[in-house]
């Protein structure tokens, strides 16, 4: 017995032998695909074939008038993976977040020792490129949440969460490379503990007060010759001179270093000042884009122009064809499908006339359909239930009123049973099996 067969068994008479069958039949093509679309895990593909199976299992009654099952199978197969796979990647996040606080709450973790870590700090800060700097800056100096650090970084609540995480687990390979020796969880709970101290009382109105005064000093004529980042390597080496009898020669060799740093800066800000004041090199391709965004209104005008002349060369056809028109049966006296004893069989199926509007642009879509077989085997009472487009629901019905079925039976006569499909507008189509 071929697939068709099988369930058709199943569905009417419960046959679980009939469906193990097809089970069995089917198997290799599910777990196969399921195994290629969860990276290979065995047990997630086991899940996914078990779920796909299922879902079979429970819509026998409407999928046993199909002749062939594989691209239901593979097609549910592709869905029921994506959504096990999501799962599974939430389920990891959630586990991993929960080590994170576990580190970070439990007594025996390896603490990070701050008197160490206080002289390299900064200095593994400068490894980092200037993306992960802020996110570890607005987070543990900051002591931001994500949510605001997503806000203010312009890539999402979780998108801040996982550029944390990496910047963390890159400052941290920094300091290992210099000695430190803690775990991340670790030194991101003593950074956002120990990295920002109060200033001292008075510093900031001092400060305040002082910095508009030094702009009228005499050095105006000294201050205006260099860029701002030179001015401020010049008042480190000048803070250096000024202090060498007092800081240890470590200090020295810190402040070098930071000179060097921010005139590296410097040199990157004149190069990328450089770049931008250049002619861009994708002009030629935003103006092609605007060209082609302004070309938009006018097809979309010609879209509807010619659904309209469908429309009507449709409703001429209509008026102009003869037309039967029996009386819809009531709902009431369309059997289910769960109580036949021989579902209906199509014996002839006229393909719907595809809109050659949507047709010119490549538009797929497809028109689900209610309609009641009735005793004689002909379709009657038909509607569009839904679809992606309102110019496949015409050519859908007048399609399925040229239908042909062998009626459902239930007891030893034919009888009237209401059905649903859906009619499948595609530029790939090919045969004429469309139940």
């Amino acid at each position: 017995m071929d697939d068709a067969e099988l369930l058709c068994r199943y569905a009417e008479t419960a046959d679980q032998a009939a469906f193990a069958t097809l089970v069995e039949r089917r198997l290799p093509l599910v777990y196969s695909a399921a195994l290629r679309q969860v990276g290979g895990d065995a047990h997630l593909a086991r899940d996914v074939a078990q779920s796909v199976f299922a879902d079979l299992a429970r819509k026998a009654a409407t999928l046993a008038g199909r002749p062939v099952l594989a691209g239901w199978l593979y097609t549910s197969t592709c869905y029921a993976a994506a959504k096990i796979v999501r799962a599974e990647q939430r389920r990891r996040r959630r586990e991993r977040e929960a080590t994170v606080m576990e580190e970070m709450t439990r007594s025996d973790a390896p603490p990070a020792d701050w008197a160490a870590l206080r002289g390299v700090i900064d200095e593994a800060m400068r490894d980092l490129n200037d993306r992960d700097r802020e996110a570890v800056l607005l987070r543990f100096f900051e002591n931001r949440g994500f949510a605001e650090i997503g806000e203010r970084l312009r890539v999402g609540e979780n998108g801040a969460r996982m550029r944390v995480e990496r910047a963390l687990d890159k400052l941290h390979a920094a300091l290992a490379r210099r000695g430190i020796r803690s775990s991340a969880a670790a030194l991101g709970a003593v950074l956002a503990t120990e990295a920002v101290v109060a200033a001292p009382s008075g510093l900031a109105a001092a400060v305040a007060a002082a910095a508009p005064a030094a702009s009228t000093a005499g050095a105006v004529g000294l201050l205006m010759s260099v860029t701002k980042l030179q001015w401020a390597a010049g008042a480190v080496v000048l803070a250096a001179g000024v202090l060498t009898g007092v800081v240890q020669q470590r200090a020295n060799a810190a402040l070098e270093r930071d000179v060097a740093a921010l005139r590296s800066v410097a040199n990157e800000i004149r190069a990328e000042d450089r770049r931008l004041r250049a002619p861009s090199s994708g002009s030629d391709e935003l103006e092609r884009l605007r060209a082609e965004a302004g070309e938009l209104p006018a097809l979309e005008r010609r879209l509807r122009e010619r659904s309209d002349e469908w429309r009507k060369l449709q409703e001429a056809g209509a008026a102009a064809r003869p037309r039967r028109a029996p009386t819809p049966p009531r709902a009431d006296d369309a059997a289910r499908t769960v109580e036949l004893d021989a579902m209906p069989r199509p014996l002839a199926q006229a393909a719907p006339i595809y809109p050659a509007a949507l047709r010119e642009f490549g538009i797929a879509g497809r028109a689900t359909v209610s309609f009641v077989v009735d005793a004689n085997g002909d379709v009657v009472g038909a509607k569009v239930v839904s679809s992606t487009h309102s110019a496949f629901d015409e050519p859908a019905l007048e399609a399925l009123r040229q239908w042909k079925f062998a009626p459902g039976r239930k007891g030893g006569r034919t009888v009237n049973t209401r059905l649903e499909t859906a009619i499948v507008f595609t530029m790939q189509h090919e045969g004429d099996d469309w139940f």
